[in-house]
């Protein structure tokens, strides 16, 4: 199920390292063999946000709620950004250039 991300013109597989720098470069990126302007798809932008975002400030603010305490939230929120982190090249989905 998770898998790399691969180029969509050369077809190829990128490393965990050339897709983590891919992930983060901005809006756009470039494939590390064949040069071409690659674009994350809109799934990938949806899912980044719900993920990165919307997911976990919902969970902190019921934990908070359930009266959680302060330590343990942000340990959470630590163990939850680092596993997003690691994981979140391997969600990333591209289009070919426009």
């Amino acid at each position: 199920m998770l898998r790399l991300p691969v180029c969509p013109k050369c077809g190829h597989s990128c490393s965990w390292k050339e897709a983590f720098k891919m992930t983060f470069t901005g809006s756009n990126a470039f494939c590390p063999r064949c040069k071409s302007e690659i674009y994350f798809t809109w799934a990938t932008i949806i899912v980044n946000a719900i993920l990165g975002s919307t997911l976990p400030l919902l969970i902190m603010f019921g934990m908070s709620g359930a009266g959680q305490p302060l330590g343990r939230i942000i340990w959470f929120a630590g163990v939850y950004f680092t596993v997003y982190l690691l994981l979140m090249p391997y969600i990333s989905t591209y289009k070919p250039d426009k």
